[in-house]
């Protein structure tokens, strides 16, 4: 039996008289329960969980094992105990909990605000400047895109996302055809400082096929399926496939697209001005967050499923919180709001870590 027996039936006796070990399983819970809520704030919910899970199995045990020699209070001081701790864990949990998805989804909002405040803004840059990226996966899709006729373009970097996203900060490398009508832009994703185990082995490769009808439409075709939102936005087309799609695969469903909106509409491509049309493309989607919101109600059930813990309930807390903190923000919807945000934060650009360079030059 893991702590001492006594034939007292008094509380304080049995408490002084097992009063190391209650000190060592104090300390236990002690230190497990501030272990919990640093895997909570750091939004390791599951492993969190399960950590709680533990803990409450192993009070339970001792609980019954402590409580052995009580005669006649034993049953009653077993429940009680075990029913605190659950209750505890049970508060701590909920709390905790709610704190982190409510941060997650703020941050989630907050990137969107930041979006709907900056410039399309890319530079030229060294990719060897950026040694935490796999840059063998560049070297790779540049065969694979040579081999399809396409030639390189530059390497670029779009400080709007960088600034907003400085944690994954990447480049991406271009590619055109001869007839000058279709770009494919490739890049890989890493974190710069990763910090937990999951961002250490976080690695992601993207792929965009992307052209202009001359209608005006906006056609893309990338490997981001489940990766990332895809805001239905008018006068654009995204087709989503799977990250291990490659850039000869995405050419083709591109070339079946064009041919399928040539035939429903008579559209053809037209050449493809790599800044002016990205740029057009990037105002196209600010001002659909100005009429449409933040979020759309689809884009929200998307994050639920980017962002949330399949099996259990923060995926929908995630959705809710994304839902009530846009509506807090419903104001930001009109174009007066939306240029308040985009003076707000090019002010807040003076104390970015990430500027243009001023060697680096426009892509062309």
């Amino acid at each position: 039996m893991l702590f001492a027996a006594t034939q007292q039936n008094t509380f304080l006796t049995v408490l002084y008289a097992n009063a190391i070990p209650l000190i060592l399983f104090g300390s236990l819970w002690a230190v497990s329960t501030i272990l919990m809520l640093v895997l909570f704030f750091k939004r390791r919910v599951k492993l969190g969980f399960k950590l709680l899970s533990i803990i409450s199995l192993i009070c339970a045990v001792e609980t019954f094992v402590y409580t052995g020699s009580f005669e006649d209070r034993g049953p009653l001081f077993s429940f009680a105990i075990i029913s605190g701790f659950v209750l505890f864990y049970s508060v701590l949990w909920l709390f905790a909990s709610q704190y982190i998805t409510r941060k997650h989804a703020m941050s989630i909002v907050s990137d969107r605000i930041k979006l709907l405040g900056s410039e399309y803004e890319p530079v030229e840059v060294n990719c060897n400047e950026f040694t935490w990226l796999d840059l063998n996966f560049y070297a790779d899709a540049a065969r694979a895109a040579q081999a399809e006729g396409f030639h390189k373009i530059n390497d670029i970097e779009l400080l709007h996302l960088s600034r907003i996203y400085p944690q994954t900060r990447t480049f991406a490398r271009v590619f055109q055809n001869k007839e000058g009508t279709i770009r494919v832009s490739v890049n890989n994703q890493r974190f710069v400082n990763p910090k937990t185990e999951a961002e250490k082995k976080y690695n992601r490769n993207f792929i965009t096929v992307r052209s202009e009808l001359s209608d005006g439409t906006f056609l893309f075709v990338n490997n981001l399926q489940g990766a990332t939102l895809n805001r239905e936005i008018k006068g654009s087309i995204v087709i989503s496939f799977d990250q291990h799609s490659t850039i000869a695969r995405l050419l083709l469903e591109h070339e079946l697209l064009v041919k399928e909106l040539n035939k429903k509409t008579g559209a053809v491509l037209i050449p493809y001005n790599d800044f002016d049309a990205a740029r057009r493309a990037f105002e196209m989607v600010k001002e659909d967050i100005r009429q449409n919101g933040l979020f759309t109600k689809n884009e929200i059930l998307q994050l639920a499923a980017l962002h949330g813990h399949k099996g259990h309930f923060a995926d929908q807390a995630i959705a809710c919180a994304v839902l009530k903190i846009s509506t807090e923000y419903k104001d930001l919807f009109s174009a007066q709001a939306a240029q308040q945000i985009a003076e707000d934060y090019k002010r807040s650009l003076e104390t970015s870590g990430i500027h243009s360079d001023s060697n680096l030059t426009q892509p062309k």
